[in-house]
C-alpha cells in the first residue's frame, strides 16, 4: 500500500510531504496486523527509513528510523484511503522535539516532483541487488537474496545511488530508476566481456569479465593477459560440516602479513576477502550436500581500481543450489 503523507507544520527531520510504502500483514490476532516497509521525503532535504509497527483494527502506530531521532506516526495507516493522523518526533535521550497533525491520502498517481513508482511487484531482491551490485552499490552479505520484495538495506544503497545520480536520495524505486539501472548494467557488462558460466544439471551458476581475464586455462580457470591476476571456479567433493568448520577456521585465521581481512559466513555460505604479501584474494564459498562450490579471484593489490568493482559481482553470481554437484 502507497500513501501520500503531508505535514505542513513540521520540520526537520520531519518532512512537510513524503511517501509511506508499506505492507500490512496479518498479525497475532483476528484485529491486528503488522507493518513494514519504507518511509521517505518527497523534497529536499532527503529523509528516509525503515518502517515497523503494528494495528489494531484500522488505529496503526509505527516508528521510522531517521537520523539521529524517532519518529512515531500513528493513523489509518492500514486504509488505502488514509485520513489523519500524528506525527512525534524524540531525541537521542527520549525527549519529544515535537509533534503535530498529519494527512495520508491514497497514491495512486506519479509521486509530486518525483515520477511514477514502479508497481510492487516490478522487481525482486535477488534481481535489484544485481542492479546495485553493477551500479557499485554496497548489499547484504552472506546467503544470497530470496524475498519476493527488496529489502531495507536494499532501500538504502538504491538512495545512495539515487544521490550519486544528483538525485533526491528516497531509496524508493521509480520507474526510471529500474530503467537506467538495466541500462548501465548491460553497458558495464558489454564492457567487461560478461560471460556467464556453470551448468543447470550440476545445480551452479557463476559469471566472469572475459575482457579482464581473456586467457582461459584448465577446468573454469581464467586469467588477465599478464597471468598476474586468476580467477578459478571449482565445484569440489562434498564435505562434512564439521569438516567445513574446520575449514573456513583455516582460511579466516589472522596470520602475519595478513591484512585487510573480511569475512561473511552464514550455515554453508562463506564470503572473504584479504590482502597478503601484495596480493588481494577474494573468495565465495558455497558447502552443500553434494558437493563444495569455491570461487577464488587473486590479483595484484595495485590493481584495485581495475578488479575491484568486480569482487562483489563475482561473489554474488556464483551461486549454488542444494543439488550442486561435482
Amino acid at each position: 500500500m502507497r500513501l501520500l503523507g503531508s505535514a505542513s507544520a513540521a520540520h526537520d527531520p520531519v518532512p512537510g510531504a513524503f511517501v509511506l510504502d508499506i505492507q500490512v500483514k496479518p498479525g497475532d490476532g483476528d484485529t491486528q496486523s503488522d507493518i513494514e516497509g519504507w518511509f521517505a521525503s518527497i523534497a529536499a532535504p532527503a529523509v528516509s527509513g525503515e518502517v515497523s509497527g503494528h494495528c489494531v483494527e484500522q488505529h496503526c502506530a509505527v516508528t521510522i528510523a531517521v537520523p539521529n531521532a524517532k519518529l512515531t506516526l500513528t493513523g489509518p495507516l492500514a486504509d488505502p484511503a488514509g485520513g489523519a493522523a500524528h506525527y512525534g518526533v524524540k531525541d537521542d535521550d527520549g525527549k519529544e522535539t515535537q509533534s503535530g497533525a498529519a494527512t495520508l491520502s491514497a497514491l495512486t498517481d506519479p509521486v509530486p516532483g518525483l515520477g511514477p513508482l514502479a508497481a510492487p511487484d516490478a522487481i525482486d531482491e535477488a534481481d535489484l541487488e544485481d542492479l546495485l551490485l553493477w551500479g557499485q552499490q554496497s548489499v547484504s552479505t552472506g546467503s544470497p537474496p530470496t524475498g519476493a520484495l527488496p529489502s531495507d538495506t536494499q532501500h538504502e544503497a538504491l538512495a545512495s545511488w539515487q544521490g550519486s545520480k544528483d538525485r533526491l536520495a528516497t531509496g524508493l524505486i521509480f520507474i526510471a530508476d529500474l530503467d537506467q539501472l538495466r541500462r548501465e548494467r548491460d553497458a558495464a557488462q558489454k564492457a567487461a566481456g560478461w560471460t556467464l558460466l556453470g551448468d543447470p544439471a550440476l545445480g551452479w551458476s557463476a559469471g566472469y569479465p572475459a575482457a579482464l581475464l581473456p586467457i582461459a586455462g584448465p577446468a573454469k580457470s581464467f586469467s588477465s593477459a599478464d597471468g598476474k591476476a586468476r580467477l578459478v571456479v571449482v565445484i569440489d567433493p562434498p564435505m562434512t560440516s564439521d569438516a567445513f568448520d574446520s575449514l573456513v577456521e583455516q582460511l579466516t585465521a589472522d596470520r602475519p602479513g595478513r591484512g585487510n581481512m573480511n569475512s561473511v559466513r552464514t550455515n554453508g555460505d562463506l564470503e572473504m576477502r584479504f590482502e597478503e604479501a601484495g596480493i588481494v584474494t577474494v573468495a565465495e564459498y558455497h558447502n552443500r550436500e553434494a558437493g563444495v562450490g569455491r570461487l577464488v579471484l587473486t590479483y595484484p593489490a595495485d590493481r584495485a581500481d581495475t578488479f575491484g568493482p568486480f569482487e562483489a559481482i563475482l561473489q554474488h553470481q556464483f551461486k549454488a543450489g542444494d543439488d550442486l554437484k561435482p
